[in-house]
């Protein structure tokens, strides 16, 4: 739900704030039918015991090329179209974490890959965790995602002004050090393993303080961070 949710939401208002090129629609097409067949052909597999063991394995695979595909027809990480403006109070480096964030989609949909091939002898994979590509989508893609579109549009939406920014500039840096920690920590043999997970967890709480750090003045009623004088008047009709 919450991935299909931020993919529709990417297609139409995060690409208008980053200002990226049209997105290609029949790459778009394909990514959404291997998605679906790949979540539907996990499902119904885990579900039934019955069902062969390897088809969840290559509906993760079908997943992750969906989520690899889908990133590629939103050209997220081509060049602008035009050059990228903010809004009146909000976070001015937003389109960092948002453009940040479908590179660890790119980055967990290969570890879902490749741990899923390797589970069916296809390939050999240096990672034993299972889970990790699930870590890396859920903080990486989702956390991110979520952090980048409110710093753009929580501010609009409260009519207040953003006046700190360095809890987000703070949370972007600890966000991305914990995915990439966890992600070090989990390869075989990997040294200081342990603590490499307890620190990236630490991490991810960081940023997540210091994300609600930012948002909570929004919610307070100071006259000084109102909005109201900076924003354009709109015609009554």
């Amino acid at each position: 739900f919450v991935t299909h949710f931020l993919l529709g939401i990417s297609l139409r208002a995060i690409a208008g704030f980053i200002r990226l090129r049209p997105y290609r629609q029949r790459l778009e097409l394909a990514a959404f039918l291997l998605i679906e067949v790949g979540l539907l052909t996990h499902t119904a597999t885990t579900a039934f015991d019955s069902s062969p063991r390897d088809s969840q394995q290559i509906g993760l695979i079908l997943l992750a090329l969906g989520l690899i595909l889908f990133t590629h027809s939103l050209r997220v990480l081509e060049p602008p179209i035009a050059p990228r403006t903010g809004a009146p109070g909000s976070y001015p480096r937003y389109p960092w974490i948002l453009i940040a964030a479908y590179c660890w989609l790119l980055v967990g949909a290969i570890a879902i890959a490749g741990h899923a091939g390797a589970t069916l002898d296809w390939w050999s994979w240096p990672i034993p965790s299972s889970s990790l590509g699930l870590h890396i989508v859920t903080l990486g893609f989702i956390t991110m995602t979520i952090v980048g579109f409110a710093a753009r549009t929580l501010p609009l939406f409260a009519g207040r002004l953003l006046h700190r920014h360095w809890p987000l500039d703070l949370a972007f840096i600890a966000l991305n050090a914990s995915v990439a920690l966890r992600l070090l920590a989990s390869i075989d043999g990997a040294p200081a393993s342990t603590r490499g997970l307890a620190l990236s967890g630490t991490l991810g709480l960081v940023a997540i303080f210091a994300f609600a750090i930012t948002v909570w003045p929004l919610l307070s009623d100071d006259p000084k961070f109102a909005l109201s004088d900076q924003l354009p008047v709109l015609p009554t009709s």
